[in-house]
């Protein structure tokens, strides 16, 4: 990581300081000292008490930052003055904690003491703090080398009132650093009273700024020095929304800064690369750059190679601690390491492709704050990370060293950091990094379902899922670092999420090296749900993208910030029983573009093989409040549309439909009804309704099932008891759609016709593309010579099943 940002944790309240210019000082300390507080630092009084609010345990009494620079150092002074008011309480109170770089920063302890029943106790008079060094980043393959001073105060209570102030100082040490500090007055708890304060020699030129022009800061100079000082009683933290771009994140942000431009910001790192990507004399780089040159005599390939062989051949460790937090190691050294962070990684790429004659600079990007350093004030503190801008051809082209599995640099995206400033000796600006729209799939989702052998019967499933890019990489790697026991569980668990196979013949997975892609792959069978309105396929549906209502306040109006860039591909296919004669395909097809998203889902059916294709891709980082909420709008007042594929209502049953229903007994009053549907629907009317009495029997008292047994039993010519179940089933519910269908089925035979179109009417209320409710009341409308209404009905069934004959 590319740490360019001091953090010193003041409290275990969670205060964070971020203090720039991390460089080694040999006056730099690891020990705490105890000492008064500097003249500069001027006294704060907490305000007036208020009471308690309601299961509140901890109250932040006072908070005072006081930051004071001179020409070489700056000095944080912190104090907090906080009370328990419950157990929890004091457990975060009890904790005191200051952490610190010992290779740049020294901090001094002016006083930590207890307020009792209006007695002062010096904490330090009897106990220390203990220096702990604990790699907190291991995890991360990171090593900072801070140290952590920890102090438990003995005999805390409830009602205690804890009062501390230390100071932590940093030095500057790098040639042109200067004054650069950033303040968030947004904390994540109430304070009586937050004091900040700032204060620098009036010779230096410092411009102060509030991030998006939130408040007006009064500057003013006295006695030699320039300064600001800010108070604000009982503020309260502001929350923000996690949708929201990073410009507009730091709501209560204050920049400081002494650099004129991002000019000079990028002239103190530039010589730091300069020194480290120049190779030593008998650099067995030199060997490298060598046969990297004879793989081609196109630049972009040669460049494609040097990135491959930073990415592949040198492990990702981090080193902040001393110079390591802004110096970059020699590209040399990193080369006999065979590890390095993003700083040696870049100068080891500059160094090979400076080998190859291909014009490349450093780039410091911020991978935390994004798009927010274009709005604030130059500063060293405002990136993390450090990449390569190369010219290859005509054309920029962003080249990260820790990132793993690229190869083609056309197949190289532009990074979504928002911002990259090209550390030149001079004349460096802020470059926009506009990522643009993936023109192919970063994932694809591939099904083949056989379900020739019928509609019940076991449908063969061969799948793979094809990733490419990054993430190929990650997970490959992830793959070759576990056991094959757990690889299999792994990948099971993956493919559980897309589709239920019933049974799995094959699990496994292929890595082309050279491509970078990996392919997830399964084979195995499952079963089709045929029941309802037809088959949804397995894999043909998708997350819908969606944003959500903001609440009144600062936030309502403001972008919302969107995964970019997404490109998701699904294809599934079916191949279908009999040839495919006689089946269609219904509802789920849409093109549309909406909350920065293209989404489109097709469907067809080409002889035996019905096709459905899902891609999901985005357009753009962020889209405005008014896009947002249109889009919100519109997709919450959409029915929901699955596409699905019908089977015509003649489907005879095959031999291994047969098999397959025989085998599997239902053991649910739902499961015997989808078995009475299918069933009805391939001609077996007498097998429905003996299916559906399996129905009423488990349930007697289900409004749905005695509703479906009233319709087979008017199927097969049972009147009277149609009739009953039908009523029972009004009784149980009256807005049962099944008995609403059956009492239309019983007044039509009856020429009842209006009767039909108030039922139907009834159903269509509730499911307004229901084929059997639009037939059955546009015949209705017909026989009644209401032709107008007759043709919207039949207009309506040709737009909900427009493969269907009977309603051409």
């Amino acid at each position: 990581m590319f740490s360019i940002s001091k953090v010193a944790c003041a409290t275990a309240l969670g205060l964070v300081l971020s203090l720039s210019g991390l460089a080694p000082d040999a006056q730099a300390d690891d020990r705490i000292t105890k000492a008064p507080a500097a003249a500069w630092v001027l006294p704060s009084e907490e305000p007036a008490a208020t009471p308690a609010a309601a299961g509140e345990g901890l109250r932040l009494l006072l908070l005072d930052t006081q930051l004071h620079a001179e020409a070489d150092r700056q000095a944080f002074y912190v104090r907090t003055r906080s009370v328990a008011l419950s157990p929890q309480g004091l457990v975060a109170l009890g904790n005191i904690t200051l952490t610190w770089s010992p290779g740049s920063q020294d901090v001094v302890v002016h006083h930590v003491t207890l307020l009792r029943d209006g007695q002062t106790i010096d904490v330090l008079a009897s106990q220390d703090f203990e220096t702990l060094r604990r790699e907190e980043n291991l995890d991360i393959a990171t090593l900072d080398g801070r140290l952590t001073a920890v102090l438990q105060p003995s005999g805390l209570r409830v009602g205690d009132v804890m009062d501390i102030a230390y100071t932590i100082t940093s030095r500057d040490t790098l040639p042109g650093e200067r004054l650069a500090q950033s303040v968030d007055l947004n904390m994540p708890l109430s304070i009586g009273r937050q004091r900040v304060r700032a204060s620098w020699p009036s010779t230096m030129n410092v411009t102060v700024r509030a991030a998006n022009n939130w408040m007006s800061v009064p500057v003013r100079r006295s006695g030699g020095y320039t300064s600001f000082d800010i108070v604000r009683d009982n503020t309260q933290p502001i929350l923000v929304p996690d949708d929201v771009p990073g410009r507009l994140q730091s709501i209560n942000l204050i920049d400081v800064s002494a650099y004129r431009d991002w000019a000079e910001v990028a002239a103190v790192l530039q010589p730091l690369y300069a020194q480290s990507r120049r190779l030593e004399a008998d650099s067995p780089l030199q060997a490298e750059i060598a046969r990297i040159r004879a793989l081609s005599d196109d630049p972009a390939v040669q460049a494609a190679a040097a990135l491959r062989l930073v990415q592949e051949q040198i492990r990702y460790v981090a080193l902040l601690m001393d110079e390591g937090a802004l110096t970059p190691a020699t590209a040399d050294d990193t080369w006999r390491r065979r590890f390095g962070d993003c700083k040696a990684k870049t100068a080891l790429l500059l160094a090979l492709l400076d080998g190859l004659g291909i014009s490349a600079d450093p780039a410091a990007v911020s991978i935390m704050q994004g798009d927010m350093v274009g709005s604030r004030l130059p500063t060293l503190s405002a990136f993390d990370h450090v990449i390569v801008r190369a010219s290859v051809g005509g054309k920029v082209y962003w080249l990260d060293g820790t990132r793993m599995g690229d190869r083609g640099l056309e197949d190289i995206s532009v990074p979504p950091f928002r911002w990259a400033l090209p550390l030149l000796a001079a004349g460096a600006e802020l470059e926009p990094l506009d990522v643009a729209p993936l023109t192919s799939p970063q994932t694809e989702t591939l099904l083949a379902l056989d379900a020739s052998a019928g509609q019940h019967a076991p449908a063969a499933v061969t799948g793979s899922v094809v990733m490419r890019g990054e993430a190929a990489t990650a997970l490959n790697g992830q793959l070759g670092l576990i056991t094959p026991a757990q690889r299999d569980q792994g990948l099971r668990a993956l493919w559980s999420g897309i589709i239920d196979l019933t049974t799995t013949d094959e699990i496994g997975s292929t890595y082309d090296a050279e491509a970078n892609v990996l392919t997830l792959t399964a084979r195995g069978t499952t079963t089709l749900d045929w029941s309802g309105e037809g088959l949804i396929p397995p894999g043909a549906t998708y997350a819908p993208i969606a944003v959500t209502e903001r609440t009144a306040g600062p936030f309502h109006d403001a972008p919302f910030a969107l995964i970019h860039p997404v490109f998701n591909r699904q294809l599934v296919t079916v191949r279908l029983p009999d040839g495919g004669r006689g089946f269609r395909v219904s509802g789920g097809q849409f093109d549309r573009t909406e909350l920065g998203y293209h989404m489109s889902r097709s469907l067809r059916i080409d002889g035996e093989t019905a096709t459905i294709e899902v891609l999901v891709r985005s357009l753009v980082p962020e889209i405005t409040a008014a896009e947002a909420e249109t889009g919100r709008l519109a997709s919450n007042a959409r029915p929901a549309d699955y596409p699905r594929i019908i089977a015509p209502s003649g489907y005879r049953l095959t031999e291994a439909d047969q098999t397959a229903l025989s085998a599997d007994v239902p053991t649910t009053s739902s499961g015997w009804l989808d078995r009475a549907y299918a069933l009805s629907r391939a001609g077996d009317r007498a097998g429905a309704l003996d299916a559906a009495e399996q129905a009423v029997r488990l349930t007697p008292d289900s409004s749905a099932a005695l509703a479906n047994r009233g319709v087979y039993k008017f199927w097969v010519g049972d009147r009277v008891g149609a009739e009953a179940d039908l009523d029972k089933a009004v009784e149980l519910d009256p807005s049962e759609r099944i008995a609403m269908n059956g009492n239309a089925l019983l007044a039509d035979a009856d020429g009842r016709y209006q009767d039909v179109v108030i039922e139907m009417s009834r159903a269509l209320r509730q499911a307004p593309t229901d084929t059997f409710a639009l037939n059955l009341r546009g015949r209705a409308y017909l026989a009644q010579g209401q032709y107008d209404r007759a043709l919207r009905d039949i207009d309506a069934l040709i737009v909900a099943a427009p493969n269907a004959m009977s309603s051409k």
